[in-house]
């Protein structure tokens, strides 16, 4: 369908004219004022232009003389609506518009109206060699295994998954039982070394004791020969304790304020 550029700002006119244009085959592409009628014209070109001569105080009359001047407008269809004073540079409708008229002077100005298009015919879009058939959907039991394929998948890594967590966990529980047990063994060697030193401790102590009583020269020296003994074996099992070895238990220590045992004096021939 041609398009026809209708430049006018009269409301009840513009109804009328473009009801006129349709019956004359044409479309109209309308503009309101002088600005937006210059920048269709610069746009896609119009087949014809009809312009309000009493538009914006005379601007209309300005906008046909400047097209009738313009080189690439001078040849383009020109219909003016409203006869204005002197001579107009196109030919010039009154207002009121008759429809008619209006009709009848945009189809000398055209010419023959274009022919209306072919209907559409699929047939032309046929391609010299056939589309291929899309590929058919996958049957319901293919779908099938393959949904369970992917659970078969997905159970056996989550079973690795909760496998390998508990191998952690196992390492972690070890670990810390051997901590545990390391300790333990610690606790047990300071405290054999412990009574050790608390041992030696008495047994010095006494010694003291014993070094300070009246004794027989003889008693005295058995006594202290028993205790520097005794203290020897508890040196060696405290050595051995911090060593990590497990010595023997000692001796059970006397009694306090009780003297150790000493074995009785050999006794005297007659003749001594």
């Amino acid at each position: 369908m041609r398009r026809v550029l209708l430049v006018d700002d009269d409301i009840a006119e513009i109804a009328a004219v473009k009801r006129a244009l349709l019956g004359a085959g044409a479309q109209a592409q309308l503009a309101t004022n002088v600005t937006d009628a210059l920048a269709a014209l610069n746009g896609s070109r119009p087949d014809a232009v009809l312009v309000a001569s009493d538009l914006e105080q005379g601007e209309g009359l300005e906008l046909a003389r400047r097209l009738r001047a313009g080189a690439g407008t001078r040849a383009l269809p020109l219909l003016l609506l409203g006869l204005p004073e002197g001579d107009p540079p196109a030919l010039a409708l009154p207002r009121p518009v008759d429809a008619a008229r209006l009709a009848e002077e945009l189809r000398s100005l055209l010419g023959p109206a274009e022919p209306p298009a072919a209907p559409f015919d699929p047939a032309e879009l046929e391609l010299d060699e056939p589309m291929p058939e899309p590929a058919p959907p996958p049957t319901p039991p293919e779908e099938r295994r393959a949904a369970a394929a992917a659970l078969r998948a997905r159970a056996e890594e989550l079973r690795r998954a909760a496998e390998e967590e508990r191998h952690r966990e196992a390492e972690v529980l070890r670990a810390e039982e051997e901590e545990l047990a390391m300790r333990r063994r610690a606790e047990r060697e300071d405290g054999r070394a412990v009574a050790a030193r608390e041992a030696e401790e008495a047994l010095r102590q006494l010694a003291l004791e014993v070094d300070g009583e009246e004794a027989a020269p003889a008693d005295a020296a058995l006594r202290r020969a028993d205790l520097e003994e005794e203290l020897l074996r508890l040196a060696e099992a405290a050595h051995r304790v911090q060593e990590g070895r497990r010595a023997e238990p000692p001796a059970p220590l006397p009694a306090a304020g009780a003297a150790p045992a000493i074995p009785p004096a050999p006794a005297r021939s007659a003749e001594e």
